[in-house]
């Protein structure tokens, strides 16, 4: 165990920097020149050539590629990613505010789509084939084609205009993080109630559960047993779900005004603010990574399978 775990935690590192690499180059490749953008948005008047360059060199931009890399990635090791080209305020000041808003809607998002995905997943898979069964995955259907604007649009429509029930936007109500909280656990809740219920119905035809038949064992204690094999093969898919639920509040926390990691990304994008963005896609990439690591050492852990095929 110590021996994978080790292996693990070292292949980091090359997986860092060459995420690090391709954020750097993927927004070097952006066709604007940050420089003049930055004094568009800040309302010059006339952008003369002289103008221009003194702005590149105040924002390093007329540094070597790789020099400007290698300064961006120590200042990432200090948690510092720079200044805003459009507000010159530090990057990670800008960002910090917005992290709890956009944690808290994934997590009470993940709560939903945990809780929504053992229900409906169990429930259609003990009564596959029956009315119920097929009302739900006609449901799905259309919740996997719609796309997660337009889930909340109608939700906000529905609960927030017609029925007044929920408020629509901002953080000022208790309640105002139910409507964008359930518009992205809808977006992804499909997928997971699908892979549990294709788990579980794979799971009864298991020559295991045919022995425990023949033995006389009780359906509850099957039963039993059938839900935790299907879970245990379900919670790595489950649980890097956490990364994309935080990626996923993009289009989200826009849509209600929801003061979250999201609306900065998307005025970034609009400013080309490259700095924040650059930030967000690392941040991004980093959370995916570290999730599929402890995802991979948890199902090590818990699978003797795994530790079998890893020693041989």
């Amino acid at each position: 165990m110590k021996r994978y775990l080790l292996k693990k935690l070292l292949w980091l590192i090359p997986q860092m920097i060459l995420v690090s690499f391709i954020c750097f180059v993927i927004i070097k490749l952006m066709p604007t020149d940050p420089a003049e953008a930055s004094l568009r948005v800040n309302n010059v008047p006339l952008i003369t050539p002289e103008l221009l360059a003194q702005r590149r060199m105040e924002l390093g931009l007329d540094q070597p590629f790789f020099t400007q890399y290698i300064n961006w990635l120590m200042g990432v090791f200090r948690l510092d990613f720079g200044r805003s080209y459009i507000l010159n305020q530090s990057v990670i000041e800008m960002i910090t505010p917005a992290i709890l808003p956009t944690v808290a809607l994934a997590s009470v998002s993940l709560v939903i789509i945990v809780v929504l995905s053992l229900t409906l997943g169990v429930s259609t898979a003990l009564y596959h084939g029956t009315y119920f069964d097929k009302i739900v995955r006609w449901v799905l259907f259309l919740l996997t084609s719609a796309p997660s604007f337009w889930i909340g649009l109608t939700l906000v429509w529905v609960f927030g205009v017609i029925l007044k029930w929920l408020p629509t936007s901002s953080m000022t109500h208790p309640l105002a993080i139910v409507l964008p909280s359930l518009t992205l656990a809808l977006t992804y809740l499909s997928t997971y109630i699908r892979l549990i219920r294709g788990k579980m119905i794979e799971q009864e035809t298991e020559n295991y559960v045919l022995y425990a038949k023949v033995r006389g064992l009780s359906s509850k204690t099957i039963l039993r047993y059938v839900i935790k094999n299907s879970l245990q093969s379900s919670i790595a898919s489950m649980s890097m779900s956490i990364p994309k639920l935080l990626a996923g509040t993009v289009v989200i926390e826009n849509i209600f005004a929801w003061p979250g990691l999201g609306r900065i990304i998307i005025e970034a994008i609009f400013n080309k603010d490259y700095p924040v963005m650059q930030a967000y896609i690392f941040m991004m990439a980093i959370l995916f990574i570290l999730f599929g690591t402890v995802m991979d050492i948890v199902m090590y852990r818990m699978d003797p399978r795994l530790r079998t095929e890893v020693g041989a």
